[in-house]
Protein backbone atom coordinates (compact mmCIF):
# COMPACT_ATOMS: atom_id res chain seq x y z
CA UNK A 1 0.00 0.00 0.00
CA UNK A 2 1.34 3.46 -1.10
CA UNK A 3 -0.01 6.21 0.52
CA UNK A 4 1.37 9.99 1.22
CA UNK A 5 -0.21 9.63 4.93
CA UNK A 6 1.76 7.72 7.07
CA UNK A 7 -0.32 5.06 9.25
CA UNK A 8 1.07 7.15 12.89
CA UNK A 9 0.69 5.15 15.99
CA UNK A 10 -2.07 8.03 16.91
CA UNK A 11 -4.30 6.90 13.60
CA UNK A 12 -3.79 3.49 14.70
CA UNK A 13 -5.12 4.38 17.97
CA UNK A 14 -7.56 6.01 16.91
CA UNK A 15 -8.94 3.66 14.55
CA UNK A 16 -9.33 0.88 16.90
CA UNK A 17 -11.38 3.17 19.55
CA UNK A 18 -13.49 3.86 16.55
CA UNK A 19 -13.62 -0.07 16.48
CA UNK A 20 -14.39 -0.96 19.92
CA UNK A 21 -16.40 2.17 21.25
CA UNK A 22 -18.46 2.03 17.93
CA UNK A 23 -20.11 -1.65 19.56
CA UNK A 24 -19.70 -3.66 16.29
CA UNK A 25 -16.91 -5.55 17.77
CA UNK A 26 -18.73 -6.82 20.34
CA UNK A 27 -21.16 -8.76 18.31
CA UNK A 28 -18.62 -11.09 17.14
CA UNK A 29 -15.25 -10.58 20.18
CA UNK A 30 -15.86 -12.44 22.81
CA UNK A 31 -13.74 -11.46 25.34
CA UNK A 32 -10.83 -8.68 24.89
CA UNK A 33 -7.40 -8.77 26.81
CA UNK A 34 -4.19 -7.31 26.97
CA UNK A 35 -1.65 -10.15 25.95
CA UNK A 36 1.56 -7.54 25.99
CA UNK A 37 1.88 -4.08 26.11
CA UNK A 38 4.15 -1.64 23.98
CA UNK A 39 7.97 -1.79 24.68
CA UNK A 40 8.37 1.60 23.85
CA UNK A 41 7.30 4.52 26.01
CA UNK A 42 5.06 6.68 24.00
CA UNK A 43 5.33 9.46 25.98
CA UNK A 44 8.52 9.92 24.08
CA UNK A 45 7.14 9.16 20.94
CA UNK A 46 6.47 13.06 19.01
CA UNK A 47 2.86 11.32 18.23
CA UNK A 48 1.91 10.88 21.26
CA UNK A 49 -0.03 13.80 21.62
CA UNK A 50 -3.59 12.98 22.89
CA UNK A 51 -2.66 11.04 26.25
CA UNK A 52 0.91 12.42 27.37
CA UNK A 53 0.47 11.00 31.27
CA UNK A 54 -0.34 7.67 30.18
CA UNK A 55 -3.50 7.44 31.41
CA UNK A 56 -4.80 4.85 28.53
CA UNK A 57 -1.79 2.59 28.78
CA UNK A 58 -4.56 0.12 29.81
CA UNK A 59 -6.50 0.28 27.05
CA UNK A 60 -6.83 -1.64 24.13
CA UNK A 61 -7.07 0.43 21.21
CA UNK A 62 -4.06 2.48 22.61
CA UNK A 63 -2.19 -0.49 23.75
CA UNK A 64 -1.86 -1.73 19.96
CA UNK A 65 -1.50 1.53 18.55
CA UNK A 66 1.98 1.96 20.40
CA UNK A 67 2.81 -1.51 19.40
CA UNK A 68 1.45 -3.71 21.92
CA UNK A 69 -0.87 -7.05 21.60
CA UNK A 70 -4.31 -7.49 22.49
CA UNK A 71 -6.61 -10.79 22.67
CA UNK A 72 -9.45 -11.15 20.96
CA UNK A 73 -11.47 -14.27 21.44
CA UNK A 74 -14.24 -15.33 18.51
CA UNK A 75 -15.73 -18.51 18.68
CA UNK A 76 -13.54 -19.86 21.03
CA UNK A 77 -10.52 -19.08 19.29
CA UNK A 78 -7.77 -16.52 20.71
CA UNK A 79 -6.36 -14.16 18.21
CA UNK A 80 -3.58 -11.56 18.17
CA UNK A 81 -4.76 -7.53 17.09
CA UNK A 82 -1.57 -6.14 16.44
CA UNK A 83 -0.28 -3.13 14.49
CA UNK A 84 0.78 -5.34 11.67
CA UNK A 85 -2.86 -7.17 11.64
CA UNK A 86 -4.30 -3.30 11.47
CA UNK A 87 -2.18 -2.62 8.68
CA UNK A 88 -2.75 -5.91 6.68
CA UNK A 89 -6.29 -5.32 7.12
CA UNK A 90 -6.29 -1.74 6.06
CA UNK A 91 -4.16 -3.17 3.09
CA UNK A 92 -7.01 -5.72 2.38
CA UNK A 93 -10.29 -3.26 2.73
CA UNK A 94 -8.42 -0.76 0.14
CA UNK A 95 -8.01 -3.45 -2.56
CA UNK A 96 -11.91 -5.57 -1.78
CA UNK A 97 -13.87 -2.32 -1.56
CA UNK A 98 -11.68 -0.08 -4.14
CA UNK A 99 -11.18 2.55 -1.25
CA UNK A 100 -8.72 4.76 -1.00
CA UNK A 101 -6.12 4.53 2.08
CA UNK A 102 -5.40 8.09 2.57
CA UNK A 103 -9.23 9.33 2.66
CA UNK A 104 -9.70 6.76 4.87
CA UNK A 105 -6.77 7.69 7.06
CA UNK A 106 -8.49 11.48 6.86
CA UNK A 107 -11.99 9.78 7.32
CA UNK A 108 -13.45 6.38 8.50
CA UNK A 109 -16.21 5.36 10.38
CA UNK A 110 -17.34 2.26 12.61
CA UNK A 111 -18.18 -0.22 9.36
CA UNK A 112 -14.62 0.42 8.20
CA UNK A 113 -12.88 0.09 11.08
CA UNK A 114 -15.05 -3.11 11.82
CA UNK A 115 -14.11 -4.08 8.38
CA UNK A 116 -10.55 -3.27 9.02
CA UNK A 117 -9.91 -5.52 12.13
CA UNK A 118 -11.62 -8.36 10.59
CA UNK A 119 -9.83 -8.51 7.60
CA UNK A 120 -6.32 -8.18 9.72
CA UNK A 121 -7.17 -10.40 12.18
CA UNK A 122 -9.64 -12.78 10.30
CA UNK A 123 -8.58 -12.90 7.04
CA UNK A 124 -12.13 -12.29 5.85
CA UNK A 125 -15.18 -10.26 6.55
CA UNK A 126 -17.27 -12.82 8.77
CA UNK A 127 -19.67 -10.48 11.09
CA UNK A 128 -20.86 -7.45 9.02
Amino acid sequence: MTTEHPLTDEWISELLVTAFEGGALAEWVEEVRIIAKPLRDRRENPDARFDPDGEFDNYGPYVVGYGGVIGLTVEGELHSLTRSSVVKGLEEYVQWFEKCAHCLIEDHDEKDANCIVQLGVLGDIVYD
